[in-house]
């Protein structure tokens, strides 16, 4: 993670899922980014609890404990109609798939400066005002 994390961050499902996992370094730095001042959506919340009872073997009280834990630690935006739309032109734009459009939309909505994603390309920066970081990266580290 930047040694000088910025004061509104998007958070990447892929991102929070390191922080139920096992990979010791990741953890650290997902627990690191969700203990911090950050912005999630609804979409992201989605996505989190689907990964935890398909891929990761939660019970379903154990995924919803978790998602309320996240909806009390981070700021959470909502996916509105006018977020579907701004995704499908920024999918369009930067040939994004819906999804990561979606997130793009939201972190946008959201007046976020950085997204941290270890899904996007690093580096990235979308209308001029957010850039994907990946908090894994050796340089992030």
């Amino acid at each position: 993670m930047p040694a000088e994390a910025p004061s509104v961050a998007f958070l990447d499902s892929n991102v929070l899922i390191y922080a139920l996992g096992c990979d010791a370094a990741k953890k650290a730095v997902a627990v690191a980014l969700l203990e911090s001042e950050a912005v999630i959506s609804t979409q992201v919340l989605g996505e989190i609890a689907n990964v935890m009872r398909r891929k990761l073997g939660f019970t379903p009280q154990q995924a919803d404990e978790v998602v309320a834990d996240m909806i009390r630690r981070l700021d959470v935006v909502l996916i509105a109609p006018q977020t579907i739309l701004s995704a499908l032109q920024l999918a369009q734009r930067y040939s994004l798939s819906h999804f990561d459009a979606q997130i793009v939309a939201s972190a946008l909505e959201a007046g976020c400066e950085v997204l941290y994603s270890e899904d996007m390309q690093a580096g990235q920066v979308f209308d001029d005002r957010l850039r994907v970081v990946n908090p894994f990266a050796t340089q992030a580290c």
